[in-house]
Parts: C-alpha cells; structure tokens; sequence
C-alpha cells in the first residue's frame, strides 16, 4: 500500500484527485494541506511514501518548501504542475523531486507515476519529455549553458545519459517485452488496460533510458537482455 500525501492549493483538482486515487486500491490518501502552514503542521504525524506537490504555486513555493522536507526523510517527490519547462524542471530536481507531472495527465498515467515514485524510481510524462527535451537539445546546439551545466554534466545527462546500469521499472519491462513481442500501442494498452496514452509516455521513457530511436533497437535490447525469447 503507498501513503499519499497531497499538497495542492487549488480545492477542485484537490479534490479530483483525492476522488480519482480513493477508487485505487494500492494507494492510500494519508493527508491533504492547501498551504506550506497546514504541510508543516501535518507533516508532524503524517508520513506517507510520496507528497505530491506543485511547487510552482504560490503556497507551496520551492524556496520555502525546501525546510519542510525535512519533515519527511523518507519521503519521496512526486511533482505535478501545470506547465513545464527546463528552467521549472531543473527546479523541482534541485527541490530533490523525483518524478514530474503535468495536471492535465490522464489518471492511469498519474497513478503510474506514484507507483514509480514510490519505488524510487524517475517517471516523466510524455508530454514534460518532449518539452524540456527540445529545450535540451536547442541549448546544446546553441551552445546556450545553464547553471546546472557548470556540473560535471547536466541534469539530464545524469538521468539518461549516465554510466551507472540502466534501471527500467517493472511496468516498463512489461511493456518493453510487449513491443518487442509484436504488439501494437493500442494492443498494449488494451491488454495492460491503461490509455494509448500512457502507453506512448512509457515507451518514451524506455526509448530515452536506453538511448534507442527506434522499435528496431527495442527489439534487439529485449534479446539482448533476456526479455524476450530470440525464438
């Protein structure tokens, strides 16, 4: 079971989504705060496996979020906002979030994402990869460097492009052993019961983990690696 915490300040999306996760059988709601006073206050008996937090709002800025996550050292970062870009990601990431959301994601995609979170595990959304992504590759071609390049490399570097083995999660194993066992997105989707979708999230975060372009490459790393029969 995964204890949840939500910190968001809007009441409707709080509440949506406090409904939408209720219905999960493997999650559970362990609190909920509109602002950094009421986090701080449940943050003293609650501790949950994800807080969730947009740290873009106005109550929960980064700045001041930063000494309350004191509170919860075993605690994973699920960030959802409703816009991205590099700058915001590379924020959230300083912050010490581990996965990112948007708030438009669909509900299959967002409980993907605790579930992820949850392990210790990195989950983007499609659409935030595509975005800040683009933004990636327009900066190195540019020669543009942010602050977080006076690393020995980026962000995003360290994410997808380190030396350490690559890590997929169970869920992307799944869905990998599927693509490379012939399956459409659509096949995958409906045989997994989640959205088109979700599907095409997760197989852009397979694709950028492995550095593979293309369902050919896939395939050949599921050989390679014992996912799939050769046969």
């Amino acid at each position: 079971m995964v204890k949840l915490f939500l910190a968001e300040s809007h009441y409707l999306i709080r509440r949506g989504m406090a409904c939408i996760l209720t219905e999960e059988e493997g999650i559970q709601i362990e609190g909920q705060a509109t602002d950094l006073a009421e986090l701080e206050n449940k943050a003293q008996t609650h501790r949950p496996d994800v807080l969730m937090v947009d740290y873009t709002s106005d109550n929960f800025p980064a700045q001041d979020l930063t000494p309350l996550l004191t509170y919860f050292p075993n605690t994973y970062l699920l960030a959802i906002t409703p816009q991205q870009s590099q700058r915001i990601l590379f924020q959230g990431l300083e912050l010490g979030a581990q996965s990112f959301l948007l708030k438009d994601c669909e509900q299959d995609e967002i409980i993907d994402a605790i579930y992820a979170t949850a392990k210790g595990e990195n989950f983007f959304c499609g659409k935030i990869l595509e975005k800040v992504l683009q933004e990636y590759d327009e900066d190195k071609r540019s020669g543009h460097q942010c602050s977080l390049l006076k690393q020995n490399c980026s962000v995003l570097d360290q994410i997808y492009c380190s030396c350490d083995p690559v890590r997929l999660s169970e869920r992307e194993n799944e869905i990998l052993r599927l693509i490379a066992s012939g399956y459409t997105n659509k096949e995958i989707a409906d045989h997994l019961f989640l959205s088109n979708h979700t599907i095409i999230t997760h197989r852009k975060n397979i694709m950028k983990k492995l550095s593979i372009t293309n369902t050919a490459e896939l395939v050949i790393y599921a050989v390679k690696e014992r996912i799939v029969d050769p046969q």
